[in-house]
């Protein structure tokens, strides 16, 4: 799956760089981790189990491809391994049965190694070979021609070999996780360092010097615990999103290169998240929505709004989960559009400091408004307007030029928008609520709603009255909660 396979990706780049977990000072520094682990391997040197081995170049500041957190280091794949190795280059007898001689031709799927299919040793051969090398639970399996690198992370217990068209690593367990040495193994890093280190002969390979010498970012052993369990917990959620794999393969294709788009587009759908039997049903929550406005109405906060169009069956642009409904996007928020009259401020009224005065080139990329190149007006100023005023929790929303662009309001509690802005205030303080109508507005859904109320002329914009009739799916409330904490989770890897 192209979705799919991309989040695996982005995850583990993010993963080696150190943004998929948060640093934590009680981690301590991975350079000690480092001095333990060569520790380790001196003693195992003098104990006679290991071969004394030439120390690898220091690594320069210029070798290094990216910028890690300052408690990690950066080390070479063997600084972190006990061995590195293979077994003999020489083919032994097969036999009827025995041991099984595993090579790339034996793996299928994600990490599987099909033993039965193996050729087979007897346990002479095997007794021979292994004194050598020979793969253990937890070691990582790297084939260094052919299929190089499409390794195999060992978690059978059963004794076998590697074909010698394969090196064993083997992870020093113990100062690692070798789970966290196979996902950076996995990784574009180790991709990369197999293209610098190929030897270009009539059949590439990377030689068993070459993958000693790849560079290995390290984090403490605390850190690589969380990253191993973030990783996992992420690509058992990306596993689930295969399961429907035609509404996956249908999605793909829609977008078949914009990897937000597709996720958004997913959340809408109710397809990043599963249903729970506790959520409820979003028609309660609309009720909920209609009970709140008109309180407000009675208490003179908002003004009586004409009622929207129903919803027709028609109308849907897609299916949607049993539990969820379709709204226009006017039954759960309030509008303001920015104040036009005389009192507009010039800029020759703007000031240093004071109220923020916030047009569409102040919404930043990441959805909020900008500290750095923001307007300010008098206090005075900002009394003098009668509409348009923003309070913390709403969001701004682009009614001409850059038409549909979406923004928070924070970092600011209060503030005032011009007028090819309106402000978008959600009924329910609830900040998930808020923060679910913030992506459906930067999704395609909402897209394809603008592109039907745009009046197409040589200068594009928006009614505040069409706005409201944007068809919106609503999940209840707790399934809003996952959706947006999915999002949070895989929104960003999709910028690495």
């Amino acid at each position: 799956m192209m979705l799919a396979n991309a989040l695996r990706k982005s995850i583990l780049k993010a993963a080696i760089a150190g943004e998929l977990t948060e640093q934590k000072g009680s981690d301590g520094d991975a350079r000690d981790l480092l001095a333990s682990i060569r520790k380790e391997k001196a003693r195992l040197v003098r104990a006679g189990k290991l071969k004394k081995e030439k120390p690898l170049p220091e690594i320069a500041e210029d070798d290094v491809p990216f910028e890690i957190p300052k408690n990690w280091c950066w080390a070479h794949l063997n600084d972190v391994s006990l061995l590195i190795g293979d077994i003999d280059h020489k083919m032994p007898l097969v036999a009827e049965s025995g041991f099984p001689y595993v090579s790339p031709t034996n793996f299928f799927g994600v990490n599987g190694i099909d033993f039965e299919s193996a050729k087979k040793i007897s346990a002479e051969d095997y007794e021979r070979l292994s004194k050598k090398i020979h793969p253990e639970p937890d070691d990582i399996i790297f084939p260094r021609y052919g299929t190089i690198g499409v390794i195999r992370y060992v978690e059978d217990s059963r004794p076998f070999l590697a074909s010698y068209s394969c090196a064993t690593i083997k992870p020093c367990k113990k100062h690692m996780n070798p789970r966290y040495a196979y996902y950076e193994l996995l990784s574009h890093l180790t991709k990369q360092e197999i293209v610098r280190y190929t030897n270009k002969t009539t059949q590439p390979n990377v030689g068993l010097n070459s993958i000693k010498s790849f560079l290995f970012p390290l984090p403490p052993l605390a850190e690589q615990n969380r990253i191993v369990q973030k990783v996992k917990e992420l690509f058992i959620e990306i596993q689930e999103m295969e399961a429907d794999e035609q509404a996956l393969d249908a999605l793909e294709s829609s977008f078949p290169s914009q990897m937000k788009s597709s996720l958004l587009l997913a959340a809408m759908r109710g397809e990043l998240t599963q249903r729970e039997a506790g959520d409820g049903d979003a028609r309660d929550l609309l009720k909920n929505i209609e009970r709140e406005k008109k309180r407000l109405v009675n208490e003179k906060k908002i003004k009586k709004e004409k009622p929207l169009p129903p919803v027709e069956e028609d109308d849907a642009p897609f299916e949607i989960p049993a539990n969820w409904c379709w709204v226009r996007l006017g039954d759960i928020v309030t509008f303001q559009n920015g104040d036009r009259g005389k009192n507009y401020p010039k800029r020759t009224e703007y000031t240093l400091n004071g109220i923020p005065w916030v047009n569409a080139g102040h919404i930043t990329s990441d959805g909020f408004l900008s500290e750095e190149s923001m307007n300010f007006i008098s206090n005075e100023k900002y009394q003098e307007l009668r509409n348009g005023k923003f309070q913390s929790g709403d969001l701004v929303y682009c009614l001409r030029g850059t038409l549909g662009k979406v923004g928070r309001v924070e970092p600011y509690c209060e503030g005032a928008v011009a007028s090819s802005l309106m402000i978008i205030r959600p009924t329910l303080p609830d900040g998930c609520f808020r923060e679910y109508i913030f992506q459906y507005l930067k999704s395609a859904v909402a897209r394809q709603q603008l592109l039907q109320f745009d009046n197409g002329s040589a200068q594009p914009n928006l009614a505040a009255k069409d706005v409201a009739k944007y068809l919106l799916p609503l999940p209840p409330l707790p399934e809003q909660r996952r959706i947006v904490r999915r999002l949070e989770e895989l929104l960003p890897l999709c910028e690495m």
